[in-house]
């Protein structure tokens, strides 16, 4: 699944956006018609990520990282301590261990007013048991207000209800 522009759009009000998982470039691309300052995003597949420079090449204000998102997020953070909006998207169906790896670098360099966007939360939590998620989230910021948006397929449209799960501390 993926997320949609007008989905997306609601939480662009960061100058960073931080993808892991770049697989086809879709939110690239989306990223960058949101109009979005610096784009960062980390693939694992050393064939996609070299399909992904090949088409953002020319696109100054993308930078692609090769390697496990875990590792490459901590650098990533460290030096980019500003707000984002942070899509995460590099885990494998059914496997959560790389999510929960990604969010302890986020823990360990958070910055207040950053949007936490987890995709596939139908498939990472098929048994709808996502306790560990949430406390694990609310380590990082106890006032995330926490909700479940629609995700869709890259491929056909379809949407899939309730599958990004949106963690957004909200002012006012």
């Amino acid at each position: 699944m993926s997320i949609s522009k007008e989905q997306l759009a609601k939480y662009a009000y960061n100058d960073l956006f931080i993808e892991t998982g770049t697989n086809e470039g879709r939110c690239v691309g989306i990223a960058l018609e949101l109009g979005f300052k610096h784009i960062v995003t980390i693939e694992n597949n050393a064939k996609l990520f070299d399909e992904a420079v090949k088409k953002f090449k020319d696109k100054k204000n993308v930078q692609l990282a090769y390697g496990d998102s875990a590792k490459m997020l901590n650098l990533i953070l460290k030096f980019n301590r500003k707000p984002a909006t942070i899509y995460l998207d590099a885990h494998k169906k059914s496997e959560n261990s790389q999510l929960f790896a990604e969010l302890e670098q986020i823990k360990k360099y958070y910055t207040r007013g950053s949007v936490l966007l987890i995709d596939d939360m139908h498939d990472l939590f098929s048994d709808g048991d996502n306790k560990k998620l949430i406390s694990k989230i609310l380590e990082i910021d106890p006032q995330f207000r926490i909700d479940l948006i629609d995700g869709i397929s890259a491929n056909n449209g379809t949407v899939k209800p309730n599958d990004i799960l949106v963690a957004e501390v909200r002012y006012g």
